[in-house]
């Protein structure tokens, strides 16, 4: 009786980090993904404006506005936590 216990939970287990692992292969393969669309973009896109500039000189953003940290919108609920 215990070893089917034991058996149980070794399976209940392995099933668990199975998903865990798969989540986490599927979640970087997206990112992964992600980062080449837009570094293509960045290339194609670029090639064009650019015309002979060297890329030394030229820092794109990527069509994202600059943020500072200091302007960061913070949520009530890390006030709260932070009080805590």
């Amino acid at each position: 009786m215990i070893a089917l216990a034991i058996t149980c939970l070794l399976v209940a287990t392995t099933f668990i980090a199975l998903l865990c692992a798969t989540d986490s292969l599927l979640r970087g393969w997206v990112s992964y993904g992600a980062l080449a669309r837009e570094l293509r973009a960045l290339r194609t896109g670029g090639e064009a404006a650019m015309a002979g500039s060297s890329l030394a000189r030229v820092r794109s953003t990527a069509g994202r506005p600059a943020r500072r940290a200091g302007i960061a919108a913070r949520s009530p609920a890390s006030k709260l936590r932070a009080a805590a």
